[in-house]
This record gives C-alpha cells, sequence and structure tokens, in this order.
C-alpha cells in the first residue's frame, strides 16, 4: 500500500492548496477500513472522483475529512453521493445549519433533504449472506425502518431552513458489507405496509396481488409496517433510497470519465430491471467500465418512494432521470423507471501489475 503519512496539524490541503479528502488528518492507527483501502492504487479513480464532488461541498461543522477518514466514513460517502446528484440534477445546493443536510433550489423547485444511514447493529450475529432470503429482507427493514424512525424525534422538517418546502429522507444501507445486493423491495413493503406477489390470468399477462402487512421481526425485534401511515410521517414528503451511493459508483465514474487509470480494469455485474410487462425476474448485465457500451449517471440506482399522505408533496417532474414509485392506500401502484435500471451489481477491480 502506498504510506500516507500525517501532516502536522489537522490541514486537509494538498501541496496545491486544494481541499483533498486524502491528505490525513487523523493518525493511520484510527483510519477506518475502507478509507485505508481507498489509499491503494487501484482507487485512483474513486479518489480523484470523490475530489472533485468534495470541491463544492459545503462543509458545515467543518469535521467531514476527520469523520471520512475515521468514524463515519460511510454516512460521509453518502452524502458526498447526494451532492453529487443534487448538483447533476441542476438544484442550487444549500447546506442547512445546522440541519437539513441539504436545501435544494433553482430549477424551479425547493425542497429539504436528510441523509440517514442504515448501520450494522451491535445485537446481529450473523452476518447478512448466513441468512435466508426472507430473513435477508426483514433484516434490511428493520435495519432501513430504525433509521427512518429515529429521524422522526429531530423533526428537522421544522428547521428555519427547512421550513414551508417538501421534506425529504435520503437513505442508504450500511449495515451489512452485503447490504448493496439487497434491492429497495424491503424497504417499499415498510414504507406502504404492503406486498405484492405475481400472478397470471388465463392468458398468461401479469398481474400484482397486493395483500397488507402489519408488521416486521428480525433478530429478536419487531416493528410495525406502513411507516408512511404512522404518526408525523405526513412531514416527510418521500424517502429517496439507492444501495449504489457507495465507494463503487465514484470509482466508476471515475473510470469512465476524467479519472481514468489506464492500468486499472473495472468488470460490473449485476441484474437490472426486466421492461418486459410480463417478466418476473431481472436480467443479468455485465460491462466493462468506460467501454462505452453503458455510460453511468449519478442518478443510476436511485428510486423515490412518494408519501401519499404528504403535507408537502414532491412533484412528479421534479426527480425525473430516477426510478419512482406512488402506492396509495386504495387503487393501483403507479411506478417510473429509466430505460436502465439496476437492482444490484458488484464491480470487480483489477490492476496491472509493473513490469
Amino acid at each position: 500500500m502506498e504510506h500516507y503519512g500525517v501532516m502536522d496539524g489537522v490541514s486537509s490541503r494538498n501541496p496545491s492548496g486544494e481541499r483533498d479528502l486524502f491528505v490525513p488528518v487523523v493518525s493511520e492507527e484510527k483510519f477506518a477500513p475502507h478509507f485505508r483501502t481507498m489509499l491503494l492504487r487501484g482507487s485512483a479513480p474513486s479518489r480523484g472522483m470523490m475530489n472533485d464532488v468534495f470541491a463544492s461541498f459545503d462543509d458545515v461543522d467543518g469535521n467531514f475529512v476527520e469523520q471520512f477518514q475515521s468514524t463515519g466514513f460511510d454516512a460521509r460517502v453518502w452524502e458526498l453521493y447526494l451532492h453529487a446528484y443534487f448538483n447533476d440534477v441542476g438544484f442550487m445546493v444549500k447546506r442547512g445549519r445546522p440541519a437539513p443536510d441539504f436545501v435544494l433550489q433553482g430549477i424551479g423547485h425547493d425542497l429539504s433533504v436528510e441523509a440517514v444511514t442504515a448501520n450494522p447493529s451491535p445485537l446481529a450475529t450473523e452476518a447478512l449472506g448466513d441468512l435466508d432470503a426472507p430473513e435477508q429482507q426483514e433484516r434490511a427493514v428493520i435495519r432501513l425502518g430504525s433509521a427512518l424512525y429515529s429521524k422522526l424525534a429531530k423533526r428537522d422538517w421544522e428547521r428555519p431552513d427547512a421550513t414551508g418546502m417538501p421534506f425529504v429522507l435520503a437513505v442508504a444501507p450500511f449495515y451489512d458489507p452485503d447490504a448493496s445486493q439487497i434491492s429497495s423491495s424491503p424497504l417499499a413493503q415498510y414504507l406502504y405496509g404492503s406486498k405484492h406477489a405475481p400472478v397470471f390470468d388465463a392468458k398468461g399477462r401479469l398481474y400484482l396481488l397486493r395483500t397488507h402487512v402489519e408488521s416486521h421481526t428480525a433478530g429478536g425485534k419487531t416493528i410495525p409496517s406502513a411507516f408512511f401511515s404512522q404518526p408525523q410521517v405526513e412531514n416527510v414528503s418521500a424517502v429517496l433510497f439507492s444501495n449504489a451511493g457507495t465507494v463503487p459508483k465514484f470509482s466508476r465514474l471515475g473510470q469512465q470519465g476524467r479519472h481514468r487509470a489506464d492500468e486499472v480494469t473495472m468488470l460490473r455485474i449485476g441484474l437490472c430491471h426486466d421492461h418486459d410487462p410480463d417478466a418476473v425476474r431481472p436480467i443479468r448485465f455485465e460491462y466493462t467500465v468506460g467501454d462505452g457500451r453503458h455510460v453511468e449517471t449519478w442518478g443510476e440506482g436511485l428510486t423515490l418512494f412518494h408519501n401519499p399522505f404528504a403535507l408537502r408533496p414532491v412533484d412528479d417532474d421534479v426527480f425525473a432521470d430516477i426510478a419512482q414509485i406512488w402506492e396509495p392506500p386504495e387503487g393501483p401502484v403507479r411506478q417510473l423507471l429509466p430505460s436502465f435500471f439496476p437492482y444490484q451489481s458488484r464491480t470487480a477491480v483489477m490492476v496491472a501489475t509493473e513490469a
């Protein structure tokens, strides 16, 4: 591994005077494991991409770099990702003081967004990969649901910077190393309190049978379902979710763009939505990042779940480039999906050795 010695003081600027997430401001023994991995040669595209995003990021509390390098790596990556996406959409992005995390203005719509991460539980005794599929789904609900519910007590929609505009909770799964392989389906069940089973009619046409869900249980913990129906949640206009707001996203966008490293090869493999109206399973995709077959966007993999009871709904056209779900208490579910929508993926990074 390349050695990055700790500089005198706590400056996070590189020799050129630019802010740099990877100039250490904490001692090496405090490095987060994922941050330490990012110092390897094969992580050059992600380092470059993250620093590009950080250049316009307002570090409100002044401790972003310290937490990114040590105790808050996942949460800070999620905030960087959201900042990159909101800028890419065209918003003027402000940071709430002291909250919410983002105040978005400038494209005909104003809204506020609070970033949320579902983190590991100290009570979890089994890795996600050791559970069967239904148990994995319930684990996802418990971790995501607990993270969302805990945010209600802060009432960030009442902050001066957020008053009178739609308020969105943006949640990402970091509760297990394999959490990024779980789609948004468990979260949808929790938010709306329902699940959908595929059923075919006599002509072979697919429709979804909706049934009510009362609660979710995993690891000895039970929480009520239907988050959007719970008290105070009418103040939450929508929930934004992605399992891809992670280091590999920055790696791929860096590699397909200005931070391409010739000695690095990235292979992305995953499952994406099949737009055949009678399909019940996703389809497999595979490509080498930067080969021109697919150009990834910041919004790829994001889903916005609209709250049917919201006091201040998010307009349908605010996030037109991502997946959106509307599920009223009565009536059909409506969804809009981009032409390419990945449910999950893995990125293999291979670095050429020096001769």
